[in-house]
């Protein structure tokens, strides 16, 4: 343990202090303009952490919830509890719902919904492949997951489907685009 910052060897904090030495990959110089100098960097990293931060980190452990006013209140008013341990948990708790995103997919490709959950081996169902990419990228489901509330037999069929919808996005703009709007007024 060290003392002071410019004494640990894998911090560039010494860099900031003194130029010399500093590797040629590090360019501290933005920085030490902005806060009035080296020496200022030196006394603001001496100071520490506001009171409200260092409260926040000796705190027991937090799940933050990071984006922007609205995004934050749509997240409150959810009541959506999130999940300290799970990093997929905590996005599902703030991501679209299946239901949300098949309801745009019905309406954009005007067939029904049991059309989406109807699988027919040979019978392309482009709509139902949208809805399993969709539900993928704009739910965080995992495929087993997909394949359940589809009632796919197998998950691998969800990730076929969804290779086929992103390798015809690569091929076409004009379909690409489609997808973009769809997935847009899920979001």
């Amino acid at each position: 343990m060290v003392t002071m910052p410019q004494d640990y060897r894998w911090a560039s904090h010494r860099y900031y202090v003194q130029a010399k030495g500093a590797p040629s990959w590090l360019n501290s110089q933005e920085a030490i303009e902005q806060i009035g100098g080296r020496q200022s960097f030196h006394e603001f990293v001496l100071s520490g952490n506001e009171e409200s931060l260092k409260a926040y980190y000796e705190a027991q452990r937090h799940s933050p919830i990071l984006g922007g006013e609205a995004f934050l209140e749509r997240v409150r008013q959810s009541g959506a509890i999130v999940g300290r341990e799970h990093p997929r948990y905590e996005r599902q708790a703030v991501e679209a719902e299946p239901e949300r995103v098949i309801r745009e997919v019905v309406r954009h490709y005007r067939v029904t919904r049991e059309e989406i959950f109807r699988g027919m081996r040979g019978r392309e169902n482009e709509a139902r492949k949208v809805a399993l990419y969709l539900v993928k990228r704009c739910c965080d489901r995992t495929l087993p997951q997909i394949a359940q509330y589809f009632g796919i037999g197998s998950y691998s069929a969800v990730s076929w489907s969804c290779r086929a919808i992103q390798s015809k996005m690569a091929k076409e703009k004009k379909f690409r685009d489609r997808i973009e709007k769809i997935s847009a007024n899920i979001n």
